[in-house]
């Protein structure tokens, strides 16, 4: 159908939804402001009533030729949040932090399903929030700090996994969210190796080893690496479960509790530079370039970070610095010489190889 000179179809659409939402907002803004006069039933129906108008002004548009899989994604998830709203404020109250945890559970779903943008977008908006719930509540004292950074390290680990599913991923639609993996790495290593150099700011009480549902919440996280260490030893022809990849799983699997719940340099300098090392270990055994890099800046920062911690004088960390220089130019020197001793083996079974294929050697036997 034309559209109409100056009176474009997408305006009147535009400004209909807009009418749409200012009566919604109308109506929430009276609801808010007598919500003690009401009853828990009307509350419930008037919360319930926001995705019921929404959905049917869909089906609206729906049967006029209007079809979006992002609307309806959109819509799933805004219904998800209007039925958890309704729980906390009518039903049952919960502590912000474990309703935006049962929320992000909620919107893994979608994902799940088919890669739709509008549900990564309400994704990350919702992992952003419970990153700030957890920081707000650790420092409320409604949980112990531990806890709370232990929930940070966890979110940021599912966005690892997602990105490296999604490049790992067979359907090409998932492939576009796999930058998430780099990003989502990095901001990990981050807050990881900031505990462990700065707890006394980050860490400010101690926080005990009451928390164990974050440290379930991390057991259950790092379970999920197994399918996708499996996918991508798969495709590196090598075996899945290697002393390589029960170093790194190891490590995160103690080190990273540990490293959140215990100011103690002797056990944490020990942790941070063990995670540095399994990760150029797995790295160099599965080509992971990526992972080797991450690992060696890391076991720098780890290094800088734990003798500017154990207040060194410059002479003694000079010294330190000075042997660890001349250790790692020591490994370097060997890795290398059997590096090309390897590839020299490997270039004289091919030359073998091409002689004894050649044709003067098969006419001369």
């Amino acid at each position: 159908m034309p559209d109409v000179q100056g009176i474009p179809a997408v305006l009147v659409q535009a400004l209909g939804c807009m009418a749409v939402l200012m009566f919604l907002s109308a109506i929430g803004f009276g609801l808010y402001q007598y919500r003690d006069a009401l009853s828990t039933l009307l509350k419930v129906c008037s919360l319930l009533a926001v995705p019921l108008l929404l959905w049917s002004g869909y089906y609206l548009f729906h049967r006029r030729g209007f079809r979006s899989a992002e609307v309806v994604a959109m819509l799933s998830c805004l219904t998800w949040a209007d039925v958890l709203t309704v729980v906390q404020t009518c039903l049952y109250p919960m502590p912000l932090w474990v309703c935006g945890m049962i929320f992000l559970g909620g919107l893994l779903v979608a994902p799940c399903i088919h890669p739709w943008r509008s549900a990564i977008v309400a994704l990350l908006v919702g992992s952003v929030t419970e990153l700030g719930l957890l920081c707000l509540a650790g420092a409320g004292g409604q949980i112990s700090p531990a806890a709370a950074w232990l929930g940070v390290l966890t979110i940021l680990l599912l966005w690892l996994m997602a990105g490296c599913w999604c490049c790992l991923s067979a359907r090409a639609a998932y492939r576009a969210y796999s930058a998430v993996a780099p990003v989502a790495f990095t901001l990990f290593l981050l807050v990881y190796y900031a505990l462990v150099m700065f707890p006394q700011f980050l860490l400010p009480a101690a926080g005990g080893f009451s928390f164990t549902g974050a440290v379930a919440l991390w057991v259950v996280v790092l379970l999920l690496a197994f399918p996708l260490q499996s996918r991508f030893a798969g495709l590196q022809n090598r075996a899945v479960f290697t002393p390589a990849f029960l170093c790194l799983w190891c490590c995160a699997l103690v080190g990273v509790p540990l490293v959140v719940v215990a100011d103690i340099p002797f056990v944490t300098a020990p942790l941070s530079l063990a995670a540095a090392l399994a990760m150029v270990y797995y790295g160099a055994v599965y080509k992971a370039e990526r992972v080797l890099l991450a690992g060696c800046i890391a076991f720098y920062v780890a290094v800088f970070g734990n003798v500017l911690r154990a207040g060194l004088s410059p002479i003694f960390a000079a010294a330190v610095f000075l042997l660890l220089s001349g250790a790692t130019l020591y490994i370097t020197l060997r890795l290398h010489a059997r590096r090309r001793l390897l590839l020299s083996a490997v270039r004289q079974v091919r030359r073998r190889r091409q002689v004894a294929s050649s044709p003067d050697s098969l006419n001369n036997p």
